[in-house]
């Protein structure tokens, strides 16, 4: 959990999306947003093999320090992240006198979307998820079966009771979001047991421009008040949930719509601290975008294996994650 001045608690919180898949780097803008993060943080973005993944993690580095060099009193180059033992960004550096421990910021990326949520006097967590089944998975059916343990039958009704598969996956993906969001904001690790988070929608469905903020959560079969959760479409294909706790809330709270942000107004404030680096540009503009066609064969014939295993019962795998049921049933995927 970050840190903020009291004075600055009025504000509700902070709502920020970038959409890294429309991004195509050029090479001042990929030197100069390398330039802006720290060291350790290259090192891995440089890492990915694909450059999907290393612009949504680049985007999430930027995010993370606007929003500190925008609303705390620390000079952006001086901006110092660890990671706890769980993988979660911690802000290592020293605040003066009058600053108090109740700033909270997480990020997600999924799909074309990085997004950053933060509140100023309370635990918050976000999740993005892209809501369309990837190219070449398998029957819907299947693929709830090999989730059926992450909800509870109150849930898979909700999520089943949808008139087309598309809508089932639709519902499947908000309901995913909503408990990571969850997870996320309590600082848990992904071996959380999701049969005792229930999410009960009030809302059928989700829509571009639309905020719901009625859906309740039940935990072990007992609603949880001190929660709210803002669930949005931000745009027709990604879903994204943010969770709130609210018992430092007031009456007057209102919800916070997410602001799409470009390249310009991401690093508006970035001061550059690190030495310019061209062969990281050259790294980066030799990758390919997503993975080929051959590699996509060979996922899927691993996830065939995979499913054979599962279903002889010699692999145990009772902590999945959607991603990792369409590509390859067994590893769990943490996206911070």
């Amino acid at each position: 959990m970050l840190l903020i001045a009291s004075d600055m608690k009025s504000t509700e919180g902070i709502r920020l999306a970038f959409k890294f898949g429309d991004w195509s780097p050029t090479q001042a803008q990929w030197m100069l947003a390398s330039r802006c993060i720290q060291s350790e943080e290259k090192d891995r973005i440089g890492k990915f093999v694909f450059k999907k993944d290393a612009k949504a993690a680049m985007a999430g580095r930027l995010l993370l320090r606007k929003v500190v060099s925008d609303h705390l009193d620390i000079p952006y180059q001086a901006i110092k992240f660890s990671r706890s033992e769980k993988g979660k960004p911690m802000l290592t550096n020293p605040l003066p006198d009058g600053y108090i421990k109740d700033f909270s910021v997480n990020i997600s990326h999924a799909g074309d979307w990085t997004v950053l949520a933060a509140s100023f006097d309370s635990p918050v967590g976000v999740d993005v998820m892209d809501i369309n089944a990837p190219r070449g998975s398998q029957a819907v059916s299947e693929f709830f079966r090999l989730m059926k343990r992450q909800f509870t039958p109150i849930e898979w009704t909700f999520i089943q009771g949808a008139t087309s598969g598309s809508k089932q996956m639709a519902r499947f993906y908000r309901h995913w979001c909503l408990k990571e969001s969850y997870v996320k904001a309590l600082g848990e690790g992904i071996g959380y047991d999701l049969q005792k988070i229930e999410f009960r929608c009030v809302s059928e469905d989700l829509h571009v421009g639309h905020m719901v903020t009625d859906t309740g959560i039940y935990l072990n079969g007992k609603q949880d008040v001190n929660w709210l959760f803002e669930e949005s479409m931000i745009d027709t294909c990604h879903c994204v949930a943010t969770a709130i706790n609210t018992e430092k809330k007031n009456a007057t709270y209102s919800p916070v719509s997410f602001k799409e942000i470009n390249f310009e107004e991401l690093l508006r404030t970035a001061v550059p601290f690190l030495e310019e680096d061209l062969s990281y540009w050259t790294a980066f503009n030799q990758k390919q975008e997503r993975p080929g066609v051959r590699l996509a064969l060979l996922i899927s014939k691993v996830r065939s294996l995979m499913n054979k295993l599962n279903s002889v019962g010699e692999i145990e795998s009772p902590c999945l994650t959607p991603s990792n049921v369409w590509n390859q049933g067994v590893k769990i995927q943490s996206r911070s």
